[in-house]
């Protein structure tokens, strides 16, 4: 708990002076950023074939995925979003990812999605009134990289850059991070706990 409290504060604290810079700066550290989740092509997992990942992001996905459907959450992958970003959350409906993620960047970005599904979803554990949008999306992305940092991957440059995004688009930034330390508790918990039972099969 003390980590993921430091790692927010760190997170927005960097966020708030990046914002400062100008919006081109930040654009170019978002560019940047996004570069290192995009594949070609990302294969899919088919039973049976040996497909060349990383052992340790290969079952970190898995464990994240499955975190996903645990929240009972439908997740869909598509070539296509609807805001031509890398993932949506749709408050009574589904996660959707984009399938030009790798499989680091599917980790990261469902991760942002599932922190909206308890945050702001309609079944919100830890918010009890909705928040604007450039809230929303500074919160999901601070619990992302702090759930990021306690599974051991790098997210930095994208969430500073992301948030910093938010925070000069709202000239607001977000001063609570109670309901933040608690969903990003939550989302280490289901994933961890889903990389211990592949360890265990």
């Amino acid at each position: 708990m003390d980590s993921i409290r430091k790692n927010l504060v760190q997170i927005l604290d960097d966020a708030r002076k990046l914002s400062t810079a100008t919006q081109d700066e930040i654009d170019m550290w978002r560019r940047k950023a996004q570069w290192a989740l995009v594949d070609v092509v990302t294969p899919e997992l088919p039973v049976g074939v040996d497909i060349q990942v990383d052992p340790e992001i290969l079952g970190l996905y898995i464990a994240t995925m499955q975190a996903v459907r645990n929240t009972g959450c439908p997740l869909h992958i598509a070539d296509v979003l609807s805001k031509n970003g890398f993932g949506e959350y749709e408050p009574r409906g589904a996660i959707w990812l984009w399938s030009g993620l790798n499989y680091t960047g599917r980790v990261k970005v469902a991760i942002h999605e599932i922190a909206h599904w308890y945050m702001h979803g309609f079944y919100g554990k830890f918010f009890t009134s909705m928040p604007p949008r450039l809230y929303k999306e500074q919160a999901a992305e601070a619990v992302t990289y702090a759930v990021c940092r306690e599974l051991e991957l790098d997210c930095y440059q994208y969430s500073v850059s992301y948030i910093a995004h938010q925070i000069k688009s709202a000239s607001r930034y977000l001063l609570r991070i109670d309901g933040l330390i608690d969903a990003a508790s939550v989302i280490v918990t289901s994933i961890k706990t889903n990389m211990e039972a592949q360890t265990n099969e």
